[in-house]
C-alpha cells in the first residue's frame, strides 16, 4: 500500500494480512492473544541449557485503533542463546510480521520518550 499521503490499511486488512503468513513456509505461527497478534516461534528442545522442556519466542504486535500505529515487544520463555540443540533467528519472525505492517502504511508508535530523544537528536 502506497503511503505516500499518510493513508494506512484498515486494522481489520492488516490483521488478516499478518495471519496470512500462517502459509505453512514458516518456521512461526501468527496467533492473536488477547489484543495482540503474536509470531510464536517454538522448540521442544530437551538438555542441558533449557530450563523447563522447550524453548518459545514470541514477537508481539498491538494495533494502536485506526490509527496506523502499532507498538511490538518481545517475549521470551526458557531461552538460553547459547544452545547447541536449535538454530534461531529473531529476525526470522519479527521481520516478515514487520514487512506487512509496512506494506499496509503501518508505523512504529513512538512513545514520549522516543519522541522527545529524537527532538534533542535532530530526528523527527
Amino acid at each position: 500500500m502506497d503511503d505516500s499521503a499518510g493513508q494506512h490499511a484498515t486494522a481489520a486488512e492488516v490483521e488478516r494480512a499478518l495471519f496470512a503468513l500462517n502459509d505453512g513456509t514458516r518456521s512461526f505461527e501468527v496467533r492473536r492473544n488477547g489484543d495482540r497478534i503474536e509470531g510464536v516461534w517454538r522448540h521442544d528442545a530437551r538438555g542441558e541449557g533449557i530450563v523447563i522442556g522447550g524453548v518459545e519466542w514470541r514477537y508481539r504486535v498491538t494495533l494502536i485503533g485506526e490509527t496506523g500505529e502499532y507498538k511490538d515487544s518481545i517475549l521470551a520463555k526458557n531461552f538460553d542463546t547459547g544452545n547447541d540443540y536449535f538454530s534461531f533467528k529473531s529476525t526470522d519472525v519479527s521481520h516478515p510480521m514487520q514487512a506487512v505492517l509496512a506494506q499496509h502504511g503501518w508505523t512504529k508508535h513512538r512513545g514520549a520518550f522516543r519522541r522527545a530523544f529524537g527532538r534533542i537528536f535532530g530526528g523527527a
